[in-house]
């Protein structure tokens, strides 16, 4: 469903990284909401019709089991739900993403008019799942929150839009797997919804870089990078631009930053946007690299 202010204005700006109070009470009310209609009682049943010939008729979710579940996959969260105790932001986010993976949509319930409870014959975990995942990024969504639920039921984070439909479709086929899997890897801990995987995000890809540089014959990393910069443009001013990019500006950047090396001298990156901006302005430099010499990009 979309509300008047997004059929108006467009949806709202995805940029907040902290799991904010409304949305943390929202989520819950979701997830008890499915307790209450069993969305969740195909994996954990209740089976409380006492009549012989149904007593093993599924009647609604088991709580107590969703609950100790739950505790055991996420022990630093606090059950059952409690929409006022805020948990940390990744915790939160993986209660969403544990809910998914058990959730389906009660097909066809019989009433038992006898007992006056209901029984669940079928589920669709499919539509269960679509159900969940739309409540879930409405939520996120209309509190700014910068990530999604996806159809594989993980959560990603919503990059910036600058990097979005880059990274979304760079191909990466040079003719080294193991500076392909680097580029691979950098990419999807950079979506990823921990701000220390995103940083590790940013480390792997200056490992890529550094292993980029060393491609080109004769294989050593200052002739080789020579090489690769003289394929990208025949104007020795673009040239000039690109060399002092690599060699000082993004060099400094990787040594005096705790990127590179991890002396007790190295600055820590603090924040979200500080990992943005030297992802982006690194990435740039290697996607044109990439194409320029027929790697992809």
């Amino acid at each position: 469903m979309h509300y008047l202010g997004e059929r108006e204005n467009g949806p709202p700006r995805q940029d907040q990284e902290a799991l904010t109070p409304a949305a943390w009470q929202g989520i819950v009310a979701v997830i008890q909401t499915s307790l209450r209609t069993a969305r969740f009682a195909e994996k954990f049943p209740d089976r409380a019709c006492i009549d012989q010939g149904l007593a093993a008729a599924i009647t609604g979710c088991n709580e107590g089991q969703f609950y100790a579940r739950l505790k055991g996959e996420h022990p630093s969260i606090d059950v059952p739900l409690d929409p006022q105790t805020i948990p940390d932001t990744v915790a939160a986010l993986e209660v969403v993403e544990f809910c998914y993976r058990y959730v389906s949509l009660p097909k066809h319930p019989a009433f038992h008019d006898y007992y006056a409870h209901t029984h669940y014959l079928y589920f669709s975990r499919e539509e269960g799942q679509e159900e969940f995942r739309e409540e879930i990024n409405s939520i996120l969504m209309r509190n700014h929150l910068a990530f999604e639920l996806l159809v594989n039921g993980e959560i990603r984070r919503i990059i910036p839009p600058v990097l979005r439909e880059v990274l979304s479709r760079a191909e990466f086929r040079s003719e080294d797997p193991d500076l392909n899997r680097l580029l691979y890897t950098a990419r999807t801990k950079f979506c990823a919804p921990d701000f220390h995987t995103r940083y590790d995000a940013l480390k792997v890809l200056w490992d890529a870089f550094e292993r980029l540089k060393t491609l080109e014959p004769p294989h050593d990393k200052r002739a080789s990078a020579t090489a690769l910069i003289a394929k990208v443009s025949p104007e020795a001013a673009v040239r000039e631009m690109l060399d002092v990019e690599m060699r000082k500006d993004l060099n400094d950047f990787g040594n005096g930053f705790f990127i590179r090396h991890a002396g007790a001298d190295q600055v820590s990156l603090q924040t979200s946007e500080e990992i943005d901006y030297l992802f982006h302005r690194l990435f740039a430099v290697i996607r044109l690299l990439l194409r320029s010499t027929g790697r992809g990009g």
